[in-house]
């Protein structure tokens, strides 16, 4: 008899089964690595975005000469009047801030996160508007932080200071203060903060 060579059907199967099973396994691997780094890279572009969005809305705040909410704090949405040596103004002499929900309400609808971030040009948040940020959510452990409400007033700067013609007088008390300069590029030059009782 003569010996012949190759593989049963038996040995096959069993090859190509293990095969299967390896090749899903980094099937699995590949797209669990693709959906990861896209995830990733969405979030870092949401941060950077907001970001932005934060850093102009505190220099407008830094330039404001007057800072309204419609109905008190925490609020869904801040109005800033600029002053008119504030250079991120853009030729708007107001600008409302205000966070929308997923669907477009403004002020948002609780539970309907995430929100967004919308800067508008006059004082209400209609009209055109430029999305700053999204896939903002509610603050878990700040439970007055809800409902898209994140302007507070404990967050606000102290009021504006106006000049008095011959003199003036404030309450006692401690003060901080910073002095920042703002250059008319608009790059600010930052100051130290320093007390004055």
């Amino acid at each position: 008899m003569e010996a012949q060579d190759g593989f049963t059907l038996v040995e096959m199967l069993v090859v190509l089964l293990i095969l299967g099973i390896v090749l899903s396994g980094l099937t699995v691997l590949f797209t669990g690595a693709i959906s990861s780094q896209s995830d990733q890279t969405n979030r870092a572009q949401v941060q950077q975005d907001a970001r932005l969005g934060l850093d102009r809305m505190r220099r407008e705040i830094r330039c404001a000469s007057d800072i309204t909410t419609p109905s008190g704090y925490p609020a869904s949405s801040v109005t800033i009047t600029l002053a008119s040596y504030c250079p991120t103004a853009g030729g708007a002499t107001t600008v409302t801030w205000c966070t929308k929900d997923k669907n477009g309400a403004t002020p948002p609808v609780a539970g309907a996160q995430p929100y967004t971030l919308w800067r508008y040009s006059g004082s209400t948040c209609s009209g055109t508007g430029t999305e700053w940020a999204s896939d903002l959510v509610d603050k878990t452990d700040a439970p007055a932080i809800t409902a898209g409400r994140i302007f507070d007033s404990a967050r606000l700067p102290a009021a504006s200071l106006t000049s008095a013609s011959s003199g003036g007088t404030l309450p006692s008390g401690t003060y901080f203060y910073e002095v920042s300069a703002v250059l008319s590029s608009g790059a600010e030059v930052p100051g130290t903060v320093a007390s004055l009782t």
